[in-house]
């Protein structure tokens, strides 16, 4: 049998734009302290069982805060009990997770350009996937309640006392775009429309 015994049921239990929190059952006795994380893109091959197939992030607690990942990204992490020096334990099954987009909150919203004429020349590409209900805004009012997951966050610089606001959602998704002044923790609604380019 097998002297060191390899990690089952992985998860992620929250996911940031750049960082996933992941956790496993540990099967040794006494339970391993060490463990080897493999992140890689989603998609890429099981590694094989006793085999890496890249150099994994060692930690030392489980869960365990993964960083430095790319925003809006799909991944899938393995990881491995170190139970000695000269002892690992096989790969884990594979567990796949998302990292979130990076403007997800209010506070990390993304800059978008104001152009200076009618013609729409400069814009800003965005994704709604992977987005979550944001935290640490007020309650929003009807009709700017959407899906809580979906919500993304962009912000501009007025120039003029009347600006145009144009959202060009892709699949023919039904949106409610909201815009508002002030702060995040302050936010006065100035307009909301629902389904609508």
């Amino acid at each position: 049998p097998p002297t060191c015994i390899r990690p089952t049921s992985p998860t992620v239990v929250n996911t940031t734009a750049t960082s996933a929190t992941l956790q496993w059952t540990d099967n040794n006795t006494p339970p391993a302290t060490l463990w080897e994380v493999l992140v890689l893109p989603a998609g890429s091959a099981e590694p094989l069982p006793s085999l890496p197939v890249g150099t994994g992030i060692l930690v030392n607690s489980n869960p365990a805060l993964i960083t430095g990942l790319d925003s809006s990204t799909n991944y899938v992490y393995f990881v491995r009990a170190i139970c000695s020096d000269t002892d690992n334990s096989n790969w884990s099954v594979g567990a796949n997770f998302s990292t979130k987009p990076a403007n997800d909150e209010c506070e990390d919203a993304e800059f978008v350009p104001v152009n200076s004429s009618a013609v729409c020349n400069q814009i800003a590409s965005g994704v709604l996937s992977g987005a979550s209900a944001s935290t640490n805004v007020p309650p929003l009012a009807a009709p700017c309640v959407g899906t809580a997951d979906d919500d993304v966050w962009y912000q501009f610089v007025a120039t003029n006392p009347v600006q145009t606001v144009t959202v060009a959602p892709s699949g023919g998704m039904d949106l409610i775009v909201g815009v508002y002044s002030g702060t995040c923790s302050s936010l006065i609604s100035k307009a909301c429309i629902d389904n609508t380019y």
